[in-house]
């Protein structure tokens, strides 16, 4: 149950004490506490809360404990449908606040930081780029075009047939001029590692495989100085150590696992037409506005 609002001040006359802790609302023995309730509600919107909004939530939360005390009395949560969900639900949650946590704690990035990567980098922010992209959704669909390609295959006509990118497969997977620090980190760092007309070996995204060619590059429209974009690249830089440290996090446990992937069998499901109706997005889609 969360409120996408949330508060900065106390409730004044809302809960009564019992205890240590401000008791907002009780079902039975099922107890809303003030402190719990502000900590369902995200700090950055709290101006915007009004009495209404804090009211309406409380008394959803009445409403849920009914329906949870009621699916509970019917042994939904020992119902063979409804027992994996939960255990999936409870995986993705614990998952989720292990990642977070740790990402916190070791993907900090400075001030200092920030701007050793803008000096490093200052030619790219001068340079606006154009790439076409091919996006699938396996290694070896990506290196089978791959191969096509430096057989003289015609990369844009591959695009319209095979790339899951809807954004840019019609132009043959073109996408627009951008500098660096607008899209997400392992693509871009591909990109801007290209020469004119160089073709990429086959780079993983979140999003999938590519198979980038370099189009053209010019001279940015204005030169872009540090503190225009220190915030986003300060979110680019973390991301990008994000993804490093996921990527080393996972070879440990890894190398500790015992793991099993019988993709084989995914032959046996009948496969969409390439890019119909998948709505995937493009790798430009996730960074800031240029």
């Amino acid at each position: 149950m969360s409120l996408g609002l949330s508060l900065t001040l106390g409730l004044p006359g809302c809960g009564q004490r019992e205890g240590e802790e401000e008791i907002l609302a009780r079902v039975d023995d099922a107890t809303l506490t003030l402190d719990e309730f502000l900590s369902q509600i995200p700090e950055e919107v709290r101006p915007l809360l009004t009495r209404q909004n804090m009211e309406n939530h409380v008394k959803r939360w009445a409403d849920t404990q009914l329906f949870y005390r009621e699916a509970m009395r019917r042994g939904l949560d020992r119902d063979p449908e409804v027992a994996p969900k939960l255990e999936n639900l409870r995986r993705e949650i614990l998952v989720g606040e292990l990642l977070s946590r740790e990402m916190e704690e070791k993907a900090q990035v400075t001030d200092e930081d920030v701007a050793a990567y803008y000096r490093e980098h200052e030619d790219d922010y001068a340079t606006e780029i154009k790439v076409a992209h091919i996006l699938v959704s396996t290694p070896g669909e990506a290196q089978r075009i791959l191969e096509e390609i430096r057989a003289d295959g015609d990369f844009a006509e591959l695009a319209r047939a095979w790339s899951l990118d809807e954004s840019s497969r019609e132009r043959g997977g073109e996408l627009p001029y951008f500098t660096r620090g607008s899209g997400v980190p392992d693509f871009e760092d591909a990109c801007f590692a290209l020469e004119l007309g160089e073709v990429s070996d086959v780079v993983e995204t979140g999003y999938g495989y590519h198979v980038i060619k370099m189009i053209s590059h010019r001279p940015a429209g204005k030169i872009v100085v540090l503190e225009e974009i220190e915030d986003e690249l300060r979110g680019y830089m973390m991301a990008m150590r994000q993804d490093e440290l996921l990527s080393s996090w996972l070879d440990e446990l890894r190398a500790g696992a015992r793991i099993e992937l019988n993709l084989d069998l995914l032959e046996r499901i009948e496969p969409a037409l390439p890019g119909g109706g998948s709505g995937a997005m493009g790798p430009m889609d996730a960074g800031p506005d240029r």
